[in-house]
């Protein structure tokens, strides 16, 4: 994705220019990769400040998390794409609906080429997305870091709420974002549980970060192993942040325990 495309990821579809079908078969292409590899997930993480964390990743959550906006294909007009170019008919979910973009797209892309605005899919949106699943889908790698929100709000949205949300965020190799994220939603206070919320790609990641608590991950559990962090890999996340508060010129607020730092020892 080019940088000056970035500003059309947010927008519904039909507010966007038509990218051209080169890139849209592109970005169905990433849009099957993803969803070939995706599984749902939980991980139990432990982070640097001894907070211990549940994320669960739903596949009933998976047309959200990589990208696609069903405020147009759920609506009445797109009723004729829906039964005659993605075969749904009557309730249908979010697997439903991915599988049957993956399945026909070819039908999709030559039902957008030929359309005057008013398209079913964002392709810019997807394609952000799906970078951003690709790199923070396999959180056993402790090459991401963790941000709490300490302010009411965030600078970005007033969506992301304080206590409500986190973000994990991974710095990008690409021209366009500056980094990758996925927001975790907390679902109960009690056992500190979180599903993912949305994967997201920003050019500017500064209201991120800034007034924002930092925790990196020290370990991590699935349903098979567990995994520990690292004196290397902690080194190479400090560093980054480290760069990333002069880059920003904003205070650092890594939270790491006593403990934890006897790694590095």
């Amino acid at each position: 994705m080019k940088k000056e495309d970035t500003k059309y990821i947010d927008l519904w579809a039909k507010k966007v220019p038509y990218p051209g079908i080169e890139y849209c078969s592109s970005v169905l292409d990433k849009l099957e990769e993803c969803y070939n590899l995706f599984r749902s997930k939980k991980y139990t993480i432990e982070l640097s400040d001894d907070e211990v964390i549940s994320i669960y990743i739903w596949s009933r959550n998976i047309r959200h998390l990589l990208g696609i906006d069903a405020r147009n294909i759920n609506g009445e007009n797109f009723e004729t794409f829906r039964k005659k170019i993605l075969g749904l008919k009557g309730k249908y979910d979010s697997v439903d609906l991915v599988d049957a973009i993956v399945e026909n797209k070819e039908k999709v892309l030559n039902y957008d080429e030929i359309r005057n605005r008013s398209y079913a899919l964002n392709y810019y949106r997807i394609d952000a997305t799906c970078e951003a699943y690709k790199n923070l889908s396999n959180l056993t790698k402790f090459d991401y870091g963790c941000i709490t929100p300490n302010s009411q709000k965030s600078e970005l949205t007033g969506k992301f709420q304080k206590g409500k949300y986190k973000f994990l965020y991974k710095e990008s190799d690409s021209d366009a974002f500056s980094h990758y994220f996925l927001a975790i939603q907390k679902y109960n206070d009690r056992n500190n549980e979180y599903f993912a919320d949305t994967y997201l790609s920003y050019g500017n990641s500064k209201p991120f970060f800034t007034n924002q608590d930092i925790t990196l991950p020290y370990r991590v559990s699935t349903n098979i192993n567990s995994y520990n962090i690292t004196k290397e890999q902690m080194l190479e996340l400090l560093i980054k942040y480290k760069e990333l508060v002069e880059k920003y010129n904003i205070e650092s607020k890594m939270k790491i325990s006593k403990q934890k730092l006897l790694i590095l020892q």
